[in-house]
């Protein structure tokens, strides 16, 4: 009786062995691979720019310039999934970006979207192997009376991503 109780025992600690060391070798092949691709950007009117530096998700060191109301500056890029897990987007930190007229920085349009115009929101989750079209869209408002020109920087942006369980 007592063999019978110890080979049983010693069956269960195979195999839970065996389950813990699948799930381990599972996890250490997890890829985790998310970075922002094919980044390019679109004048309307008078603007000029300068294109972002990349690193993973994170868009820094660039900047707008506008001559006069009504310009704007359309970045496209792609939000890139090449990992095996899901990641879901938990923040997008933006730096408070800097004018050259102070006083008219308060009237800049500064927004984040998915390809269609939606707003891009926490709480997204990109896919393993999938890819997200995204825009940022700066602009200098035709409803503003003066006509100075203005250079917008600090313009920097992190995507924050974290492994969907």
């Amino acid at each position: 009786m007592y063999e019978k109780k110890l080979l049983i025992v010693s069956i269960f600690i195979v195999i839970t062995i065996g389950i813990l060391s699948k799930n381990k070798l599972l996890k250490k092949n997890e890829v985790w691979s998310i970075q922002l691709e094919k980044i390019s950007a679109k004048v309307v009117g008078d603007a000029s720019y300068t294109l972002p530096n990349v690193y993973n998700t994170i868009l820094s060191d660039y900047s707008v310039y506008f001559k006069k109301p009504g310009d704007k500056v359309i970045f496209t890029f792609q939000m890139v999934n090449n990992g095996t897990s899901y990641a879901k987007l938990m923040d997008i930190i933006k730096s408070i970006p800097k004018c050259s007229e102070k006083s008219l920085c308060n009237n800049i349009k500064y927004n984040i979207m998915s390809e269609d115009g939606t707003k891009i929101e926490k709480d997204m989750v990109l896919f393993p192997n999938s890819k997200k079209n995204i825009k940022i869209v700066i602009e200098y408002p035709n409803n503003i009376s003066s006509n100075k020109s203005m250079m917008i920087d600090n313009l920097d942006i992190d995507f924050l991503f974290s492994k969907l369980s």
